[in-house]
């Protein structure tokens, strides 16, 4: 049986997630193979967010403004994407160094 999770944070629980969120991920590797799709994942600057579109099979990049949303980009990336997130490609590289991996 397949389930799917979609949540969002507690208002005001944004320093609690920043504190958690290296223990969350490494909990959260070890299910990764298992993983049918993930939400939207957020730069590790907090001014990027990307989503999946699965429908018409791409990543699409958003800015992150105090007004909301701003559509930036778009690629196509294969068939039914169901995942994306913001990975560190190699153990020497900075937290602002990071790759956006789409799972498809």
């Amino acid at each position: 049986m397949q389930f799917f999770f979609y949540c969002r944070d507690k208002a005001g629980t944004g320093d609690l997630r920043r504190k958690l969120l290296k223990d969350h991920w490494a909990f959260m590797r070890r299910y990764a193979d298992a993983m049918i799709a993930r939400g939207p994942t957020m730069s590790a600057d907090g001014k990027t967010l990307f989503a999946v579109n699965t429908p018409d099979n791409r990543l699409e990049a958003f800015q992150v403004t105090p007004a909301g949303l701003i559509a930036k980009g778009s690629v196509l990336v294969g068939i039914e994407p169901v995942a994306v997130a913001v990975v560190l490609a190699s153990r020497q590289q900075t937290s602002l160094e990071r790759s956006v991996v789409v799972v498809a």
